[in-house]
């Protein structure tokens, strides 16, 4: 149960706003014919390059820190 709640606290500091846009887009690839999907891919990576939490992961990288993601 001690390694369920670190894998749950590591993931909870991750950015949760990409992995909550990463679990729609694996759900819609069942429905989505391979065009729409890349469709779909491209515009949500677009979005998610627009939040801060691309810049926070980015500086983190450069700098070798880790990286403090906002909700």
């Amino acid at each position: 149960m001690s390694e369920a709640r670190a894998v749950a606290a590591k993931l909870a500091k991750g950015p949760t706003n990409a992995f909550g846009e990463i679990r729609k887009a694996i759900d819609a690839a069942g429905n989505n014919d391979f065009a729409t999907q890349l469709d779909y891919e491209h515009d949500v990576q677009g979005m998610l390059g627009d939040h801060p939490n691309f810049s926070a992961g980015v500086k983190a990288f450069l700098t070798k820190k880790e990286p403090e993601f906002t909700v």
